[in-house]
Formats: structure tokens, sequence, C-alpha cells
């Protein structure tokens, strides 16, 4: 992984190899990516609330960032109540779904 600059180089070469969802591994969890936009959306936009009681890395995400915040390190009641006030901000700041699709 060291010769790229970025994990986002590496990501998208996994996805030329592998194609547009994968496995990789970071010590014993394996973890899948979804590399398509269309996924994406279908899964994890229409879906989300499936996929929001996910497995964390425990004691390093609170050394590293001080806990599980955010929209993406979280799960349960506070990600739904984090997302709907980042959609409702997002939204407000003329994001708008349409937008969001055209890219």
């Amino acid at each position: 992984m060291a010769k790229y600059s970025t994990g986002y180089e590496l990501f998208l070469k996994w996805k030329e190899k592998y194609g547009p969802i994968y496995t990789y591994w970071i010590g014993e969890k394996p973890l899948i990516a979804v590399c398509d936009y269309n996924l994406l959306e279908k899964h994890f936009i229409k879906d989300g609330e499936a996929f929001s009681g996910r497995d964390s890395f425990g004691k390093s995400n609170e050394f590293l960032k001080g806990g599980n915040y955010g929209i993406v390190m979280i799960d349960g009641e506070l990600w739904k109540e984090q997302r709907r006030f980042a959609l409702n901000v997002l939204r407000n700041l003329g994001m708008s779904r349409p937008i969001m699709e055209e890219k």
C-alpha cells in the first residue's frame, strides 16, 4: 500500500482489478468496499438502516479519534439523529438530490 499516495488510489486500483464490490482485510476483520454510485444509492441510501449496525474497531477509534462520532463511525439512534441533521443542513445549503445525482 505504501506505493500509493492515498488510500483512494489503492481502492481505485482494486476496483479495476476486482470489480465494484470487493473484500479487503484489516487484521482479522473483513471489510467490504462498494465502489459504484448506483449500488451505494440502492443499498445504503434507500436501505441505509439495514447497514447501520456494523462492527467497529473498538479501542482504536477511541484512541485515534476520541470515540465513534459523525455519520460514518456511529450507528443506531445516534446515527439516525446525526444523518437527519446532516441531510437537513445540506438541503438548506442547496445540496438537493438532483444535484447529487448529476455527478
